[in-house]
Formats: structure tokens, C-alpha cells, sequence
């Protein structure tokens, strides 16, 4: 029989630490604050113009943008939610972590150099949205792209509760104060930064969290005498070591459709806008092969080895009332109690990274493509474009103007959402991991089948994915929010995969028998030039 373990808990939730670890961490924290603050003046001083700020203006090594990449990716949910999710199932949630790694870092294999290609002949060069209006010539799909985004606040809604349980654990902050600070934090840098200081925080935390994850892994065996074969064989005692667990409410773990579907969605979310607008920031095909090379490693390294913390603190601590928190109740365990405490907040530190780029990405698109395109430019008839020598000369011409509104837009909906995100997150949520999805498969309902066809099928056409987006939408909406229909209502990937298979097949039908009225649209979608593509870096 593995040894039981427990710790004592405060009242506010947190690990009862020692005054002096208290103020090692109040520390530690204070320091990593200091760096963000840092890095979103030099960012501040860097956005000059609406593309510096969703794009940055300063060239970054692939490598750094790849390191980002997996931070981004790995958020509170790889950190928090997929370890409170394998204590909850057992070794099932190993299947999430095993196609949590392959599965994206193949999509990107595959789609990040065509996507990088086509922004560079000009399908599109600053955000998901205004790629796919570029692609299919289609306003609808671009204002339609920008409202599903929205979805995203449940997304940050989760990186806010994983940082108010992180402040809760070490410092006793009640959870409510611990959500307004977390939100205010990245309201703040992204506001002031934009991309520029997104990517290099991202990068920062990118290599210190694949240190913590790699010491994480390698502490079980400090723990267990065989490690991950002890753990293995701890939860196969208490029932949790099964291939698939039929008893479960989530259908992804108990059986192979369900590991189908979740293969599917794994492959889908590499088309997240704040992962792929990554690729827009390349300035040349070596930056884009330095950029899969760095997100390779970091995907890897931060998929496979958190959950084991999940898996062991079930064999440790097998009545935890919120499973959330079985990552630092392990830590405080496995680890020397200072090198714990730095740990926690490298994983504080990571969530709020995660929740910048998930905030600067939909900014980007509430400024460019709700705010500029749709509302000034199709709405208003504004000739948002406009620039004229002596208005460029004097910075007071229309583009300017116009540019500088949409980055104040941007500014006030960062703020805004951060206030939404605070009134959702206030009633707690069962399970961090299931609360960030609803996000992702909300905004991927309607635009993965557009995307992914758009990428690789000639035959794709404007109507055919107008039709195939607005389908996977509805679908989802009313599969999951129960809309007259329960069956999927308490799961969001089951709703997603259905809504996938009506996009699917709703756009390959009205695709059949429609052709697009822009002639050239094909050849810049497929980078066959012709005198009037723009191609001047299309080589680099």
C-alpha cells in the first residue's frame, strides 16, 4: 500500500506556510510584477501605430516566438485544470496529455507555414478574423469571426480563477480579491504593451515554466521509490488505473470515440487566434522553422510532465474537495518548501501569461475587425485607408486618425472584458478545465471547418463557408446551451464535435454548387502569383 499524506490548509484555502516563505513569495512575486511593468514600457515605447500593436514592431527570433507559443498554450489549464482533471479520472487524462503534445505540434507542422505564406502574399496579415475575410472576400465572415471571439472570455475567466486559487494557496488572499488582481495585472501590461511586450513576457515564462514542469516530473521519483510506476500503481489500489473510465460524466475519457472527438478538438484549438497570430509576427521562412522548433520543446515538455502531479497527489491526498488545487498541495510536499513557493508563483506568474495573450488577442480583434472594418469601414461607408502624402508628413491624416481610435478601442475593451470576466468568475466553477473549454470550442464551432478547408481545398467558396460557419455556430449554441436540445448540454466537446460535422458538411454542399465571383481569389490562396499579388517577401 502507497503512505497516506496531508497538509494542514487556511481557512482561505491556501498551504499553511511559514511567515518567512510568506514573504518569500510576496517577494518573488513583487519581482516578476516588476519585470511585466518593465517590459510593457518598453513595448509602450515601441507601439507607434495599430499594426505595432497587434502584431509588435520589432523583429523576434523564431525560437522566442516558438517558447511563447507553448507558454501561451499551456495556461492555468495544463498547469491547474489537466493535473485536477487526472485526479479526478486517474490515467485516462493520460490520453489528454499524450494528444495535447502530438496533435497540435503536428497542426502546425501543417498549417503554420501555408497560414505564414498566404498572410505574406496578402490573405490577411494581422488577425484570424481578417485572414479568413481575405480568404473568402467575405465581410460576414470577418464581423461574424470577431463576435464569435467573444466566446474567449470564458477562457480567460479560467486563467483568473487558476491565479485567485494560486494567490488563495500562498498568500490566504480571499478569492474574490485574488480574481480582481489578476485581471487588473494583465488588463494593465496589455494595454500599455501589445503584442511586443505579450511575446517577450510569454518567452520568459515560457523557460522557466518547462524548468518547473521538468523538476515536477523528476520529483516523483524523490517521492516514490519507482516513481511514475509507483504512482501508477497506487491508483490502480484506489481503481483509477484503466485505460478508459466508463463511470466518469465526461464522455472524452471513457471510450475510443470519446478519444476521437478529443484528438479532434486538440487539433482544432492550434487554430486559437492568440496561438496563431504567433506565426504573423515571422519575418522569413528560417524564423518560421526556429518558430515550430521552440514550440515543439515547450509543447512537450509542459503537456507531458504536469499531469503526473495530478496523478500522484491522487495517491497522496485522495480527499481533496477541489481538485484544482492538487498541484501546489504536491509541491509543498514533493519539494524543499523554497524551492515550492517559487515554483507556485512560476505557475502564478504562467496563468497571468496565458490570460495576456488570450486578452491581447481578442483586443486585436475587437479593434481591427469589429471596430475598424466593420463598423467604420462597411457600416459607416469611412475610407478608414485614406492617406495622403502631406496628411502622412503632418501624422494627422485619416489612417492615423482612424488607427489611433482603434487602439483606444482596443485599450477600453481590454478593461472591459477584464470587468466581464470578474462578474462570471465570481460564481466559482467546479472545474477549471471544463470552464476553459467552453471558450475554445465556442469560437472554433464556426471558424475550424472554414479555416482548415480554406487551407487546403481549391474548391472551397465564399458561400460554402459562410454557410459551413454560420451552421457549426448555431449548432454549437444550441447543443450546449440546451437551446431544446439536452443531450450535450453538460459537454462542450461532444457539442463542438457535432457542430464540426455540420460545418463540414453543410460548406463541402453549398461549395459543390457555387463558384466565387473574385477571379484571383484562388491564386493568392493558394500562392499561385500573378502580376498583381503582392509577393515582395514571399521568398524571404
Amino acid at each position: 500500500m502507497m503512505p497516506s499524506y496531508s497538509l494542514p490548509l487556511q481557512g482561505a484555502g491556501g498551504i499553511d506556510l511559514s511567515g518567512g516563505l510568506v514573504i518569500f513569495a510576496a517577494f518573488l512575486f513583487a519581482a516578476y510584477v516588476a519585470v511585466l511593468v518593465y517590459l510593457g514600457y518598453d513595448g509602450w515605447k515601441s507601439t507607434d501605430t495599430l499594426r505595432d500593436f497587434i502584431l509588435g514592431s520589432k523583429k523576434l527570433n523564431g525560437f522566442i516566438v516558438g517558447l511563447s507559443f507553448g507558454a501561451t498554450y499551456a495556461s492555468a489549464n495544463m498547469f491547474m485544470g489537466v493535473p485536477g482533471m487526472a485526479y479526478t479520472h486517474g490515467t485516462p487524462a493520460l490520453w489528454w496529455s499524450t494528444i495535447g503534445f502530438g496533435m497540435p505540434f503536428i497542426a502546425i507542422v501543417l498549417f503554420a507555414k501555408r497560414f505564414w505564406l498566404m498572410s505574406r502574399l496578402g490573405v490577411g496579415d494581422m488577425t484570424l478574423p481578417e485572414w479568413i475575410a481575405e480568404r473568402y472576400q467575405s465581410p460576414y465572415l470577418r464581423a461574424g469571426a470577431g463576435v464569435l471571439s467573444l466566446f474567449l472570455v470564458f477562457y480567460i475567466v479560467g486563467q483568473a480563477v487558476g491565479a485567485a486559487t494560486m494567490f488563495g494557496t500562498l498568500f490566504g488572499i480571499p478569492y474574490t480579491v485574488g480574481l480582481a488582481a489578476a485581471l487588473a495585472i494583465v488588463a494593465f501590461y496589455v494595454t500599455i504593451g501589445g503584442m511586443h511586450t505579450t511575446i517577450l513576457t510569454d518567452f520568459f515564462q515560457s523557460v522557466l515554466m518547462m524548468i518547473f514542469a521538468a523538476v515536477t516530473f523528476v520529483s516523483l521519483w524523490m517521492v516514490f521509490d519507482n516513481g511514475i510506476f509507483s504512482v501508477v500503481q497506487g491508483l490502480a489500489e484506489v481503481g483509477k488505473a484503466t485505460t478508459f473510465n466508463s463511470t466518469t460524466s465526461n464522455f472524452i475519457f471513457d471510450s475510443p470515440f470519446g478519444v476521437l472527438v478529443m484528438t479532434w478538438f486538440l487539433t482544432a484549438f492550434i487554430l486559437m487566434p492568440h496561438l496563431m497570430n504567433r506565426v504573423l509576427v515571422l519575418d522569413n521562412r528560417t524564423e518560421l522553422k526556429r518558430f515550430c522548433f521552440g514550440a515543439g520543446i515547450s509543447l512537450f515538455t509542459m503537456s507531458v510532465f504536469m499531469i503526473w502531479a495530478g496523478l500522484a497527489g491522487r495517491v497522496m491526498f485522495p480527499n481533496l474537495e477541489n481538485a484544482d488545487a492538487v498541484v501546489p498541495m504536491y509541491l509543498m510536499e514533493a519539494l524543499p518548501p523554497v524551492l515550492a513557493v517559487s515554483i507556485i508563483v512560476g505557475i502564478l506568474s504562467a496563468i497571468l501569461t496565458t490570460a495576456d495573450s488570450l486578452l491581447h488577442a481578442m483586443t486585436s480583434i475587437i479593434q481591427q475587425d469589429l471596430y475598424k472594418d466593420t463598423w467604420l469601414k462597411r457600416v459607416r461607408g469611412l475610407n478608414v485607408d485614406a492617406d495622403t502624402e502631406e496628411e502622412d508628413r503632418q501624422r494627422t491624416g485619416a489612417k492615423d486618425k482612424y488607427d489611433r481610435r482603434a487602439t483606444r478601442v482596443g485599450q477600453v475593451s481590454a478593461v472591459g472584458i477584464s470587468v466581464a470576466a470578474f462578474v462570471i468568475g465570481l460564481d466559482r466553477p467546479d472545474s477549471l478545465f471544463m470552464l476553459t473549454q467552453i471558450g475554445i470550442a465556442g469560437f472554433l464551432s464556426g471558424t475550424t471547418i472554414p479555416i482548415i478547408l480554406g487551407y487546403f481545398w481549391r474548391g472551397s467558396t465564399k458561400r460554402g463557408a459562410e454557410v459551413g460557419f454560420t451552421v457549426g455556430m448555431l449548432t454549437y449554441i444550441v447543443l450546449f446551451f440546451g437551446l431544446g436540445v439536452t443531450f450535450s448540454q453538460s459537454n462542450q466537446f461532444l457539442a463542438f464535435a457535432v457542430a464540426s460535422i455540420t460545418s463540414l458538411v453543410s460548406m463541402g454542399g453549398v461549395s459543390l454548387v457555387t463558384e466565387d465571383s473574385v477571379e484571383e481569389q484562388q491564386a493568392i490562396a493558394f500562392g499561385r502569383r500573378n502580376a498583381d499579388t503582392p509577393t515582395a517577401h514571399a521568398d524571404d
